[in-house]
Parts: structure tokens; C-alpha cells; sequence
């Protein structure tokens, strides 16, 4: 007997999502997945949720490399591409581990960056796999020593080749059992004395190791098998060091895996545009637009809406053969697996799951040639077990219940079964095509009817379907002579009740219809509240960008103000301070500041929001500057910021007080006054030579 998973087609679909996965360890995990209990599943949605977040803001997973380093942590000595392995490891845990910061997953899985330990093997290995020259001191001194050995025998055996040209076969230097050789064509043997390490195929050429490199040879060989020894032992030692932190990064690689399969989730979900669904603890369920998970791998799949316990905790689905009934039952129960897993829906958001205590399924024909057991007993069989099995609070998920036996009978058991399950608090849901159990049900209080729309597959509640099978075998080609044979065995009263529920079902389907244009409706003026909503934001920043254009054009007023202000003050400066010039120079500042603008502020107002420009005014500035008990060159900083000023103020003539004292201060300021071009001469005031007058 096929259990649930195999029936549903689980396996096969967890194939599927396995393929989202970016690590082999990852799509193993998956493939094992099992459907387990509402928490577990609960806490799985809410990591997938928090993960699609960090995505979407652009973290990065680096997932592909994550390999499953078990055997290696069990290893008794580590082969350099074992050390790579585990630093590779370790680096993508540190990768992962920066951009889960400051999210729940951070804690939830923790990785650890093991720094001491990556910085230790890439001390030791290179990115090539090879053991570095300096991971130890012993080996950089074995190799330094390796390298002269080999430059030594390869100049000497450079050195025989150009003398006994004649006698070697090709100029190259080979190795033959980690000893350098050289070849020799057999028929001259005799002209390179030494040892024949080699043959070729062909026998015309020998590899002989010349007698002058034995000992060469001999040293190199010794070396070689030190260098080996050293690398034993660091390989040991790094051995050691990764067998210290295997708890750490055995939780690693769980966390890494364990983030790859809820990454593969979060890919189907954006593929299949699916949603995680809401889980309610009342028993029941609400489909929107829910898809058949396995069966849209092959084709185009119509969206199921569906809400069921509602009205009942039986439903009862009719209709013809190739309408749909058994997929229904089967994407209910896949539905269930894949939440239970903790993986999303293939539908839309809104689709809510209830707690169901357990899933049970009767679908397909499980008839056995071998043991002898028909459809009827096979059906049989797994119902009964279901009946031990499911207990309050379970769905049922039964595919032509009473089939494969006389259907008076069938339809006796039926009636029985739906009973039975009732009254244990059992929700099931069944297709039938026994008319009888149609009318039965529909009288019956806790149990509905329903059926899906013959050419569309779309679900109707509260009606029952017609069979349609003759209608179905004239489709088929059966002859129209047999048709309306069939047609006159039908009983009167059953065309006009199967013709009354078809009528019935076109009805329905076309208020449907009326009611889905009415949703399109509404829709679409969803999308223009939100369309208004966005053109209104968009305004508000053009409206924002605005001022601050209007303002970033007022300060430029100010820089315009400013550098006219200081090439004013350049051009009096420069031309010595004629009077043409500063008239001419205080008329043009004037003009750009405007008389009723002086002691005033100018407003740049765009739209209804005004922005205040303060421009400098054109102070007064005083005759005289005191600069007494000052250092000297604070004293002359304000000095010539004075004279800038009274330049610009248009004085012809003003007076520098810095006292007498040891005439330190006097001589600094006269001497400087001597440098200015526009300065046309200067003086000490009369009678007081502590002030000094400057024109």
C-alpha cells in the first residue's frame, strides 16, 4: 500500500525544489524533508519570511561552495585539498554570518568566523592546494636546499648533453622514479657512462642517469623524502588544530545547509509567485488561486479557489470523469505536505490552512494482479485503516468513495462511511459519481455538495455535478446510433433532474462570472487610489526639489553678492585707490544689492512658501582702528582688514593708533603699509607719533 507522500507525489516534487538549492549538502537535505508538525512548521515560515527580507535588500548568500565536510572532520590526517575545503567553509561562514547581522537568523543559526583557524591554513596552504615554502621554517630550509640540488644537477647534466651531442637523442632533461635523466639513443650507449634508469617503447632511446649526478641524485632523493616527513608532520599539526574546533565547524556547516533549504525556499516561492499561508486553529480551509504544485511542472494549471469547513465538515464533489475531482483532492493533500514542511504555496496571499491533526488519503486504483486483491478490496482495506488511524480533527481525502462494486451497494457503504466520519468529528472531503449519495448529502446537515465547472475546472459550491458520461462517450467518438439508445434507458425523472442541476450550474457560473467582473472592478479602482496616491508623492517631492533649487539659486545670489563685494575691494586695491574707481565700484555694488534692499532682507518665493535671503549691508565703518597691546601680526590682520573696508567705504584718508612704547609695533605697521600698491603714502599724525595717518 502506496503511503500518503507517494499518493500526493511529494517525493517528486521535493525533486523540484531541490533544483532552488545552491549546495549539494543543501538539495540532500532537502530530497529527506518530511512533513512534521504545525510549530516546527510555523517557525520555518517565519525564517523564510525574515530571509526573503535580508534578500531583497540585496545580502548576499554565497551558498554554492558549502560542501559536506564530515568525513574530513573524521579524518586522521588532512590532505592539503582537505585544509582548502575547510577554508573555503569557513570563509562563506563568515560571508553569511555579516549579512544575517542584526536579523533573528543571526542568532537562530549561528556561524562562527573561526579566524585563528582560517588564518592558520592559509598560512600553511596556497589557493593552488600546495603547502606553502614558508609553513614552517624546516621546510623553507629543505626546499632552499632541494632548489640548489636540482639547479646543481641539471647545469651538469646541461653540461654532458653539449658534450656528447651526438649520443643524445632529444636536448631534454627528464625525470624517470624522481631522478633527473637524460636520453641516450641505444646504438650509443656506450659514449655516457652511467646507470640506465629507462627504456622507451620503441627501444631506441635509453634514460640514463650520468655517473657525474648519482650522488647528486642521491642527495635530492634525501631531501625529498625530508621535505615529505615535514609536511607529515605540519600536516599533523593543522590536523590537530581543525579536530580542536569540530564542534564549531560542524555547527557550521548545519547552519549553512540548513540556510541553503530555507534559501530554495524563498527562490520558489518568487518563482511559482507563491505566498506562505496563514495557519488558523479553527479546522477548515480558504484556497486563493492555490495550483497544483506538481502538476504545473508540465502544463498550465487553473488556479484553485476553494474554501471548505466553513459549511460543513463534509464535502462531497461531483462531475464528470476529466473534470478535475481527483487533482482537487490531490492538490489539497500536497497543499497540506508542503506546509506542514514549512514550504510555501504555490497561490496567493490570503490562503489560509487550519490545523488539521492529520492528513489521510484514498486516491487511485491500487489494484494487485500478484496478490490477487481487486480495485474494490484494495479501497476497502485503506479505508478501514483510515477509520483506525484518523481521529478528531483529521482530514480525509477519499477519491470516489464506494467505488468498484455494485453501486447500490457502493453507495450504501458511502452513505455509511460519511456518517461514520461525521459523527468522530472527522472532516472529510470525497468525489462521487453515485446520484443517489448527491441527493443523500444534500439533506443531510453538516454535509454539502459542490462540483467543478465542466471545460473551465473551476470549483461551485453547494451544487452538485452531473456525471455527463454520455455525453462524454459522443464526445469521444462512441456512435450516435448507441448514444440514443442509451439516452431511452435513462430514467425520465433522473435526465430531468441531472438537465435541472446542469441549468443550475450555468447559473452559478455565470453569476460568477458577474461577480468576478465586479472584483476586476474594484480592482482596477484599487489601482487608481494607489496610482493617485503615488503621482500625489511624486508631486510633493517635485515640490521639495523646487525649494531647494529656490534656495541653492538664493544662496548663489549671496556667493554672486560676495565675489562682487571682493573683486570690488581687488580692483580699488590694484588701481591705488582713485577716487573714479571707487565711485565707479561702489555704484556697481550698489546696483546689484538695490538702495531699498540695503537693510532688508530679498524674498525668492516659489509656489506659496517664501525663502529669506539675507544680504550683507554696506556698514559704516569708522575713521580710525586701534591696535594697541596687540602681537604683530594679529595687529596687522586687522589693519588691513580695516583699510579693505575703508577702501570700499570710499575714504580718502584714515588713522592706524598703535602707540609708542618701544616703537616695536610702529616700525612693523609702517614697514608693512610701505608694501601696499594702493596706499599712496603715510605719516605720523602731527604732534603724536602714536598714531600713524595713512591716505
Amino acid at each position: 500500500m502506496r503511503s500518503t507522500e507517494e499518493v500526493l507525489e511529494f517525493r517528486r516534487f521535493l525533486e523540484h525544489l531541490s533544483s532552488f538549492a545552491s549546495s549539494s549538502p543543501g538539495r540532500k537535505k532537502i530530497l529527506e524533508l518530511t512533513p512534521g508538525i504545525w510549530e516546527e512548521a510555523e517557525n520555518i515560515y517565519r525564517w523564510v519570511v525574515e530571509l526573503k527580507k535580508l534578500k531583497d535588500e540585496g545580502r548576499d548568500f554565497p551558498l554554492s561552495g558549502v560542501e559536506d565536510i564530515t568525513p574530513i572532520l573524521s579524518s586522521h590526517l588532512l590532505s592539503p585539498h582537505d585544509a582548502l575545503l575547510i577554508k573555503k567553509q569557513i570563509e562563506i561562514a563568515t560571508c553569511v554570518r555579516n549579512s544575517l547581522g542584526g536579523s533573528r537568523l543571526f542568532e537562530a543559526f549561528p556561524l562562527h568566523p573561526l579566524e585563528d583557524l582560517l588564518s592558520y591554513i592559509d598560512k600553511i596552504v596556497d589557493e593552488e592546494g600546495e603547502i606553502r615554502d614558508n609553513a614552517s621554517p624546516e621546510l623553507a630550509g629543505i626546499r632552499e636546499r632541494m632548489e640548489k640540488t636540482r639547479r646543481t644537477i641539471l647545469s651538469k647534466l646541461q653540461d654532458i648533453m653539449e658534450r656528447k651531442r651526438e649520443a643524445i637523442q632529444e636536448s631534454v632533461i627528464t625525470e624517470r622514479n624522481e631522478r633527473f635523466v637524460i636520453p641516450v639513443k641505444s646504438s650509443l650507449r656506450h659514449m655516457v657512462r652511467g646507470m640506465v634508469v629507462d627504456r622507451s617503447r620503441s627501444g631506441e632511446t635509453v634514460f640514463v642517469e650520468p655517473e657525474g649526478v648519482i650522488e647528486d641524485n642521491n642527495h635530492l632523493s634525501m631531501l625529498i623524502a625530508e621535505e615529505r616527513e615535514e609536511i607529515r608532520r605540519i600536516l599533523s599539526e593543522l590536523t590537530g588544530r581543525v579536530r580542536e574546533r569540530r564542534k564549531e565547524l560542524l555547527e557550521n556547516q548545519k547552519s549553512l545547509v540548513e540556510l541553503d533549504t530555507l534559501l530554495a525556499r524563498v527562490r520558489y516561492m518568487e518563482k511559482s509567485r507563491g505566498c506562505i499561508p496563514v495557519f488558523c486553529e479553527d479546522y477548515g480551509f480558504v484556497f486563493k488561486g492555490v495550483r497544483n504544485p506538481v502538476l504545473e511542472l508540465y502544463r498550465d494549471v487553473v488556479p484553485l479557489e476553494m474554501e471548505f469547513g466553513k459549511n460543513g465538515k463534509v464535502l462531497l464533489i461531483s462531475g464528470p470523469n476529466g473534470g478535475g475531482k481527483t487533482v482537487l483532492l490531490k492538490t489539497v493533500g500536497l497543499i497540506y505536505l508542503l506546509a506542514l514542511s514549512g514550504i510555501p504555496v504555490p497561490g496567493k496571499e490570503g490562503t489560509s490552512l487550519g490545523k488539521f491533526k492529520g492528513i489521510f488519503v484514498d486516491i487511485g486504483d491500487e489494484q494487485s494482479m500478484e496478490e490477487g486483491v481487486s480495485t474494490f478490496t484494495s479501497h476497502i482495506r485503506r479505508i478501514t485503516s483510515i477509520l483506525r488511524e484518523a481521529s478528531e480533527g483529521s482530514l480525509v481525502l477519499v477519491d470516489e468513495i464506494g467505488r468498484g462494486t455494485d453501486p447500490e451497494e457502493g453507495e450504501a457503504l458511502a452513505k455509511a462511511l460519511l456518517s461514520e466520519f461525521y459523527e468522530k468529528n472527522v472532516y472529510v472531503i470525497a468525489t462521487t459519481h453515485l446520484s443517489g449519495l448527491k441527493y443523500w448529502v444534500e439533506e443531510k446537515e453538516g454535509m454539502e455538495n459542490g462540483s467543478l465547472e465542466w471545460g473551465t475546472f473551476r470549483f461551485i459550491p453547494g451544487i452538485p455535478g452531473t456525471s455527463r458520461g454520455i455525453d462524454v462517450a459522443r464526445d469521444e467518438g462512441l456512435p450516435s446510433s448507441i448514444v440514443e439508445r442509451a439516452m431511452e434507458f435513462l430514467d425520465k425523472r433522473y435526465v430531468e433532474v441531472e438537465t435541472l442541476i446542469s441549468e443550475l450550474s450555468q447559473k452559478l457560473s455565470r453569476v460568477k462570472k458577474k461577480e468576478e467582473e465586479v472584483e476586476e472592478l474594484l480592482e482596477r479602482y484599487r489601482s487608481l487610489l494607489k496610482e493617485y496616491g503615488e503621482k500625489k508623492r511624486e508631486l510633493v517631492k517635485e515640490k521639495r526639489r523646487i525649494l531647494r533649487e529656490a534656495e541653492e539659486e538664493a544662496r548663489e545670489i549671496v556667493r554672486e553678492g560676495r565675489s562682487l563685494i571682493e573683486r570690488a575691494i581687488r580692483e580699488i586695491k590694484e588701481s591705488q585707490a582713485r577716487k573714479e574707481v571707487i565711485k565707479k565700484v561702489k555704484k556697481e555694488v550698489e546696483e546689484f544689492v538695490g538702495k531699498e534692499e540695503k537693510k532688508e532682507e530679498r524674498k525668492v518665493v516659489p509656489e506659496e512658501r517664501k525663502v529669506k535671503v539675507s544680504f550683507p549691508e554696506v556698514e559704516h565703518v569708522p575713521l580710525e582702528v586701534d591696535v594697541r597691546g596687540m602681537e604683530r601680526e594679529d595687529a596687522w590682520d586687522r589693519v588691513e582688514r580695516f583699510l579693505d573696508r575703508a577702501l570700499l567705504a570710499g575714504y580718502e584718508k584714515v588713522r592706524i593708533i598703535h602707540g609708542i612704547g618701544k616703537g616695536v609695533l610702529k616700525d612693523y605697521i609702517r614697514k608693512r603699509l610701505s608694501g601696499l600698491s594702493y596706499v599712496r603714502g603715510f605719516y605720523p599724525e602731527k604732534g603724536n607719533d602714536g598714531a600713524t595717518v595713512v591716505e
